[in-house]
């Protein structure tokens, strides 16, 4: 009985430790219909995780529909500033990589999710 209580504990707190409102979510609200939707997607996205409020702008030439995923690359810029962001995303509109080169103090940011 007792380790059935522990275990239900268990679950409870991955449940509420891992699903948490805060910032903008990695998963679409209602996934990904088109390359469209996913840049945008990546965009604010990116947006929302990079301070300064660069210009973003699409990298046509090599963002992609994979087989499984797409590839989506942004070039960001501000007066002071300039770097590129790359997201990876699943057809159902997850990012599972986020990352973020050459652009702020903090060096480079990457991110798999």
């Amino acid at each position: 009985m007792e380790c059935r209580r522990v275990g239900l504990a268990a679950v409870f707190l991955c449940a509420s430790g891992c699903s948490t409102n805060e910032g903008y979510p990695s998963q679409a609200s209602h996934g990904v219909r088109n390359l469209g939707d996913t840049i945008n997607h990546c965009r604010n996205y990116t947006e929302y995780h990079v301070e300064g409020s660069p210009v973003i702008s699409l990298d046509s030439l090599s963002t992609r529909r994979e087989e499984r995923y797409y590839e989506v690359f942004l070039n960001l810029n501000t007066k002071e500033d300039s770097g590129w962001a790359h997201c990876r995303i699943t057809m159902a509109g997850d990012i599972r990589v986020h990352r973020i080169h050459n652009f702020g103090r903090e060096g480079n940011f990457f991110g798999l999710f």
